[in-house]
This record gives structure tokens, sequence and C-alpha cells, in this order.
């Protein structure tokens, strides 16, 4: 690294872009097909990546407990262990409300509101991690944010 000039060492340091991936394109090809097809960017990209047809992103009661009913009763123990945890750790950490007159008529306050929205992503290439899915879904939850996917 030392026997390289500035412009050596700024290209060797420099991160990949997505275009140098072909991702840019693919995500404005595929941004320009959902808008002429007038559909929401997830089913074609579900398509194309994933190569799944889903009817819902909604995982029913009966197919939850399909699931549910494969797992070792000692990996359901821990699951359930780890979601305690960082629930325990997060409703500690919750920033909270303040209102404080700081002069006569002057008042000051910090309110804490949800944001409305969050995406989930957990990926699961060769192995499902269970833990992003508690470390993401369990702080939204406990901030009370009304839609999570």
């Amino acid at each position: 690294m030392a026997a390289l000039d500035d412009a050596g060492r700024r290209a060797a340091l420099a991160r990949p872009t997505p275009a140098r991936f072909g991702l840019l394109a693919q995500v404005r090809a595929l941004i320009s097909a959902c808008a002429a097809m007038a559909m929401p960017p997830c089913a074609p990209a579900r398509r194309e990546f994933e190569h799944a047809e889903l009817d819902s992103l909604q995982v029913s009661a009966a197919e939850f407990a399909a699931a549910e009913s494969q797992l070792a009763p000692e990996a359901l123990r821990a699951l359930r262990i780890a979601i305690e945890n960082v629930t325990q750790f997060h409703l500690a950490q919750r920033p909270q409300e303040l209102s404080l007159e700081t002069q006569p008529g002057v008042r000051c306050e910090q309110l804490v509101r949800p944001i409305q929205a969050v995406g989930l992503y957990v990926p699961a290439g060769s192995a499902p991690l269970p833990s992003t899915a508690i470390m993401l879904a369990v702080p939204s939850r406990i901030a009370r944010c009304p839609q999570r996917c």
C-alpha cells in the first residue's frame, strides 16, 4: 500500500459500487418493469431474484403452526429464550419522554413516537438466521411500529 500513489490508494480502498456488479442496471430495469405493469415492485423481484411465486406475503396461522411443529423442542426453547433476552434488553433502553419548564411559561419537551412502517430484511441464503429476525422484529414491536413487513 505504501508503494501506491494517492490515486492508487484511493482505488485500492474504494468500496465497490453497485454499477460494478450490474446491480444498478437490474434495479432500474425492475423499477421500469413494475411501473409499466402498474404492480408493486416486490412481485417481479420475487420472481427474478428468489424464483418464487407467492399469493401472499402473509403467513397463515396454519402455515405458522406447521413450521413450528417441525422445530425440535430444544430449538423452540432456545428461540423463546433469545426473544425474551432481546425483549428485556430493548425494554430497558427505551427512550423516555421528557417535559421540563426551563423558565416560567417556557416548556421544552422530548416526545417519542414510532415510525409508521419498518421493513425487516432477513437474508435466507444457505442458512436463514432466526437471530436476525429476532434482533429486527423485537425492537420494532417494542417501539410500537404499526406496520412491520
